[in-house]
This record gives structure tokens, C-alpha cells and sequence, in this order.
């Protein structure tokens, strides 16, 4: 028998940057699931997600929150729920007890999440993001996909820092254009 273990690690092994007012650092720790209802099954997934989550399957746009769980409203009938500190066991029974009534997939090692704060945050996003971000317009919980140069994001307001998601395959390049950004602001 093999004495070889893995050990996951980040994406970006932990990157952080602080300059300025500004700091951007991987969030590495995060659970991702995706969540598609099936037809006619969304009053059932929505009773789920309240009852073993507390959270509410929340409009497109839109997020919803409770403690370490946050749900994403990013097309009509499906979420991605963004989960912190929840166990191995705790994440597959809330895929066991979804199956039957929506299409259930871990996204967790799909994607990079990178935290932008500080009062520089709009000035770096300003320049590589197409949407408003200002916030009268994009809110505390909003939620949309775009992309940053080339690259798809989806972008999350949490209070006031924001949350990006982007894919893992495209993790470095991600973090290269957030750093070239941070140096010109």
C-alpha cells in the first residue's frame, strides 16, 4: 500500500496584494455548487436550500445569505451556492438531499475566487470592468457574469468588497491582469 497522500492547495497558492488602499487576495477555501432546478421542481429545491442553508433561492442578479452560505441568482432556475467552512459530509448531503429535484454539480475546483477591498477597489475595477459598479447601482448581494479583459467573471458585492470568480483554467492570467490594474491606480 502507498504511503502517498494528497493535499489540496490554492489556485493561486494563497496569493495576496496590498498597495494603496487596495487589497486583493485568493479566497482559497470555497465550496461551489451549482444548482439547476428541474422542470416544475423549483418550489421543492427552493424549501431545501431554506431548510438546511437558511438561505432563499434568490432572484437573477440577486444573492441571498446566511452565516457561510451564499446563494447566486445568475440565470432563471439556476444558482451557484458558495459555501465556507461546510464539511465533505455536509456539502454531499445537501447534493443527496437536491437530487431528484435539480441537476446538482461541485464546481469547487472549476473556479478561483479573488476578494478585492480597500478604497481603491472601484479604481481597479473601474478600468477592466465593463458594468457599473458604483454603489447606488450595484448593491450589497448583486450579482452578474461579464468578463474582464477576455476573461469570464462572475462578480459578487459583499459589502464593501467584492467577490470574482473566475475559471481555474485561466487562474494565472486572472491574477496577472488584477496585479498590471492595481500598479496604474
Amino acid at each position: 500500500m502507498s504511503s502517498l497522500t494528497l493535499t489540496a492547495s490554492p489556485v493561486l497558492g494563497g496569493a495576496s496584494h496590498e498597495q494603496n488602499g487596495l487589497q486583493l487576495f485568493e479566497i482559497p477555501d470555497l465550496r461551489l455548487m451549482s444548482i439547476a432546478a428541474n422542470e416544475n421542481q423549483l418550489s421543492q429545491v427552493s424549501q431545501t436550500l431554506e431548510s438546511h442553508c437558511n438561505v432563499h433561492w434568490p432572484d437573477v442578479g440577486q444573492s441571498s445569505l446566511n452565516n457561510d452560505v451564499r446563494a447566486l441568482g445568475l440565470q432563471a432556475e439556476q444558482i451557484f451556492l458558495m459555501i465556507n467552512n461546510q464539511s465533505d459530509a455536509e456539502f454531499h448531503q445537501l447534493a443527496n438531499e437536491l437530487s431528484g429535484s435539480a441537476y446538482v454539480t461541485e464546481q469547487s475546483d472549476s473556479w478561483v475566487a479573488v476578494a478585492v477591498s480597500g478604497s481603491q477597489r472601484h479604481a481597479v475595477l473601474e478600468r477592466i470592468c465593463p458594468l457599473n459598479l458604483h454603489d447606488s447601482v450595484f448593491a450589497d448581494g448583486a450579482v452578474a457574469r461579464t468578463s474582464m479583459e477576455y476573461l469570464s467573471v462572475i462578480i459578487v458585492r459583499n459589502a464593501d468588497r467584492f467577490i470574482l470568480l473566475s475559471p481555474r483554467s485561466s487562474a494565472q492570467s486572472f491574477w496577472h491582469i488584477l496585479m498590471v490594474t492595481a500598479k496604474y491606480i
